[in-house]
């Protein structure tokens, strides 16, 4: 009997060590599952790159493009390279629409349209091209046509047939191409009288004339977007404005006593940017919505490196840390990211940030 009584607490004991090398298993995974990703340790990531040699990161669905002069590199979102492509552009430019991207040289005569499995089309014209934009599929190219004019060109969707030409006397300096490819917003620097001005024209690809143009008095465009296949938002370094239909200026707010240094996409037809107020000469993130009201007005320390958004966070990046704001901030104090001192660029993604360094590409 004792024997018997011995061998059931010896049973017990071995049950309790069992539970409790489980238990501890248990935690020790839900532990790893909550802090390995804040400490950057998701996937593959880091993923090693020469940090001063990348021109740009983009979001090409869910996948991140990253390009050098010699190269375009397709990351998936855990950091594992899909593919390489070789360039060789002396100064590529990337412009992502949906699950494709438009790789265009900047003063050079080539471009290319990739996916996320590798090159699709490529084309080398005979004008220098000047800038780009990319939606629906169909890329748009300004050209320089001559010494004294530019070109706009719309290609389709496999860089074979010219969709659509405009010429004009200015310089072309933005373009952007809607949603279903079918309508491009350019923006072009002028001069008159000695006093230079940017002006905005939409045109229908179907059509000859502009649907809207508008006039930007002493100011360059910054950023210039469409927000579905109607609407158009343009942010210059003194103003943010926003046409409606393709036709109408529907709200414009001017800083008249600050300068717009960055500016970012926020999702959702909202924008995010930093102006440096002439006034106190203070640094302030603003997040505007669709119709032009103001979401986040705060002031932030100065020295901001870059400006990244998503539809769920707004990321600012300093010399050693990222600020990551939610949309409806209010005063709620940011996260704050510790990151490398030789941080150059960032790239939000939903609730995420990767990082370029001089060494490497980080996601937080």
């Amino acid at each position: 009997m004792p024997r018997t009584a011995g061998k059931k607490k010896r049973r017990n004991r071995t049950a309790l060590i069992l539970t409790a090398a489980a238990a501890a298993v248990v935690i020790a995974a839900v532990m790893i599952a909550c802090f390995w990703p804040a400490a950057g340790g998701s996937g593959s990531f880091p993923v090693r790159v020469s940090g001063l040699a990348v021109r740009q990161m983009a979001l090409v669905g869910r996948n991140i493009a990253v390009v050098e002069d010699a190269s375009l590199r397709m990351y998936d979102s855990s950091g594992n390279e899909r593919y390489m492509l070789e360039l060789n552009y002396a100064s590529p430019v990337l412009v992502p629409s949906g699950n494709r991207v438009l790789v265009y040289e900047r003063g050079g005569t080539r471009m290319k349209i990739c996916g996320r499995s590798g090159e699709i089309c490529q084309v080398e014209i005979s004008e220098q091209i000047l800038t780009g934009g990319f939606g629906g599929g169909k890329a748009a190219v300004a050209t320089l046509a001559d010494t004294t004019t530019s070109r706009l060109t719309v290609y389709d969707a496999n860089l074979i047939h010219e969709v659509f030409v405009w010429q004009t006397a200015s310089y072309i300096s933005r373009v952007a191409v809607s949603p279903n490819g079918r309508y491009v917003a350019v923006a072009t620097v002028n001069n008159e009288n000695g006093d230079s001005y940017s002006e905005i024209s939409v045109f229908d690809t179907k059509k000859t004339d502009p649907l809207f143009t508008n006039r930007y008095d002493g100011e360059n465009v910054l950023n210039l977007r469409f927000d579905g296949n109607s609407d158009i938002l343009v942010v210059t370094d003194r103003s943010i404005s926003a046409v409606t239909g393709r036709d109408t200026l529907q709200w414009q707010h001017s800083f008249e006593y600050g300068t717009i240094s960055a500016v970012s996409d926020a999702g959702g037809g909202n924008t995010a940017l930093i102006l440096t107020k002439i006034s106190d000469g203070k640094d302030y993130l603003y997040v505007y919505d669709a119709s032009g009201e103001i979401q986040i007005e705060r002031q932030i320390d100065s020295g901001a490196l870059a400006l990244s958004a998503s539809a769920s966070r707004i990321f600012v990046l300093y010399e050693d840390q990222i600020l990551s704001f939610p949309h409806a901030a209010g005063e709620a104090e940011p996260e704050c990211i510790q990151t490398q001192s030789n941080s150059i660029k960032i790239l939000a993604h939903g609730r995420h940030v990767y990082v370029l360094t001089s060494e490497e590409i980080e996601k937080f």
